[in-house]
């Protein structure tokens, strides 16, 4: 029980050396500047979220010491002892907190957009959320029968989820929510916590049902469901998908497509699902293929496709969560190609390059063992079944590729100053470039040592090559990808040439009568990241976001600060911070 209390020592600890940092790194604090204020805030949520903890742990240990014994790990005096030292000093020490962050909150409306109390909200609920998740699934895996029943889960489960209830109660009251765009990380977090539970139960849930399946279309498989993995799929569907219902399909789906939702969409449901239905499907096809042409171990095909059941169930999941998450980005109503359409298509051709490259390297690893001694590669499998996991890769991988970045380049082809210019190609081939360049570097660099090596020893036979035969391959697959992707970088340099007079805005500081809301929508509009400042000399003004966007994209700078008339003037200025 002791864990409980120096995790909340270190995490008092940890708050306390964020602020010593801050103060030695910022020299300039001073009683006349914003710094103290953000130090003040630093030390007050921090402290309102210890104490949050601290009482949340010490309500489920009294829970506890008010339970039979027979439910309880541990000794009851121990749960008692440490519930009541924990309520009784963290308690007042939370309500003199709270009391003070209420003032300050009422009393200065602008503390509400604040980062460091949409931080704090966003921390305590999707924390609280984790908890009661996790817990709850623990809970739910002992009613089913999956160990020995006790109810600590269960109590600080609950626990748990009165906190979560308390804060988004919070995010959603009047004078005290967060008005920070940061505050929408708590939405986009329950629904990345649902999908994945939900997701993991409801594959667990289909593999049970193909498995009787199965065994009605080929009884000589005699497959033998596991109960416990029923139960655990079908308490991580009832839990997770609750979670995802109400965070997701209710709230997130229908807000503002910024960078926050982005994130989410493409890379844990896009990507995710994509990744999870390409790996499942991969896996599939060399089941298959190790049985017509491998050697495979199990004596009769019925017993050896029975892994097709679960690879079957994570493709049909995975292509699940990627098509309800593809469909969302459709949604998204203009009339030319957007941004998210152009990082979809580019994670989407990540996905099966990197998949028919582990097929390349895999090629030529098990051609130079084949070639040194046709023994296994120390990995338990035969040349001939690495050679099959190759093609395997490859018949995956490469046609996912090919029919996303042919797309991509049609494209290009089509429209090459938009489709160049955009940050998601810049950012796939770069990293590409770079990724792809440094794996070959360092391979070369592990190549050369132990050919040095046995050389000066002596020792230098062609079976250096076993050795070396995934340095080999990832030197010949990394280096062969690095050069294709730089020259794709210099044609599109050729195609539109990138100046200093066409950067693209990336930062707009926006100052207006109405700044939260107009600064969403602006964000949406360029896809730049806005701070805004809150005006409070100039009357609520009703103006187009898509004229402040047009102003944006026609100043070719990094960095703009824009204002707003009384008469509803747009103005954009360009700035360096000194």
């Amino acid at each position: 029980m002791m864990a409980w209390l120096f995790g909340l020592l270190q995490l008092a600890v940890l708050v306390a050396l964020i602020v010593w940092v801050v103060r030695a790194l910022r020299p300039g604090i001073g009683p006349g500047g914003d710094d103290p204020q953000s130090l003040r805030r630093v030390v007050l949520y921090g402290g309102l979220l210890i104490s949050v903890v601290a009482v949340a742990v010490g309500l489920s240990r009294l829970l506890l010491a008010t339970l039979p014994q027979d439910l309880i790990v541990g000794e009851r005096t121990d749960e008692l002892a440490l519930g009541v030292a924990l309520t009784a000093v963290f308690v007042p020490a939370g309500l003199l907190l709270w009391r003070a962050v209420r003032r300050g909150l009422r009393a200065d409306a602008s503390e509400r957009g604040t980062p460091a109390w949409a931080l704090y909200v966003v921390l305590a609920t999707v924390g609280s959320l984790l908890v009661a998740v996790v817990n709850a699934v623990w809970f739910g895996d002992l009613l089913v029968g999956i160990g020995d029943l006790t109810a600590e889960p269960a109590a600080v489960a609950l626990v748990a989820l009165v906190v979560w209830s308390a804060h988004v109660w919070l995010s959603r009251h009047p004078t005290l929510a967060p008005t920070s765009e940061l505050s929408r990380l708590t939405m986009i977090a329950g629904s990345a916590i649902g999908l994945v539970t939900s997701a993991i139960g409801l594959g667990g849930l289909l593999q049970v049902g193909l498995e009787a399946l199965y065994d009605v279309a080929v009884p000589a498989a005699l497959l033998t469901r596991d109960a416990e993995l029923l139960g655990h799929s079908a308490v991580l569907v009832v839990i997770g998908a609750p979670v995802w219902s109400w965070y997701w399909w209710r709230q997130a789906r229908h807000g503002p497509a910024d960078t926050l939702w982005l994130a989410y969409v493409l890379l844990i449901g896009v990507l995710g699902g994509l990744a999870t239905a390409v790996t499942a499907a991969g896996y599939g096809l060399w089941t298959t293929l190790t049985w017509w042409l491998g050697d495979p171990e199990a004596a009769t095909a019925a017993t050896h496709f029975t892994a097709l059941v679960p690879a079957l169930a994570a493709a049909t999941v995975g292509l699940g969560a990627w098509w309800l998450h593809r469909h969302a980005l459709d949604t998204l109503d203009s009339g030319t190609r957007t941004e998210p359409e152009r990082a979809y298509d580019h994670l989407a051709a990540g996905v099966g390059l990197v998949t028919a490259a582990g097929g390349v390297t895999i090629t030529v690893a098990a051609a130079l063992e084949t070639l040194v001694s046709g023994a296994t590669a120390g990995t338990g499998l035969s040349a001939r079944e690495l050679l099959l996991l190759a093609l395997t890769l490859l018949l995956v991988g490469a046609p996912v590729w090919w029919h996303f970045w042919y797309r991509v380049q049609r494209y290009v082809r089509a429209a090459p100053a938009a489709e160049v210019g955009s940050p998601s190609r810049r950012v796939y081939l770069v990293l590409l470039f770079g990724a792809t360049g440094l794996t070959a570097v360092i391979s070369l660099a592990v190549i050369a040592f132990v050919l040095l090596r046995d050389l000066l020893q002596g020792d230098l036979e062609l079976a250096v090559l076993t050795q070396l035969r995934v340095a080999i391959g990832l030197v010949v697959t990394a280096g062969t990808l690095s050069g294709y992707h730089l020259a794709v970088q210099r044609e599109d340099r050729s195609l539109a040439p990138l100046t200093p007079e066409l950067e693209h805005v990336r930062e707009v500081l926006l100052v207006s009568p109405d700044g939260h809301s107009l600064a969403t929508a602006v964000a949406t509009e360029t896809g730049a990241r806005v701070r805004s400042l809150h005006r409070l000399d100039t009357p609520h003004l009703d103006v187009d976001p898509h004229l402040i966007g047009e102003a944006v994209r026609s100043v070719h700078h990094r960095r703009v600060l824009v204002t707003i008339d009384d008469d509803g003037q747009v103005h954009v200025t360009p700035y360096e911070p000194q």
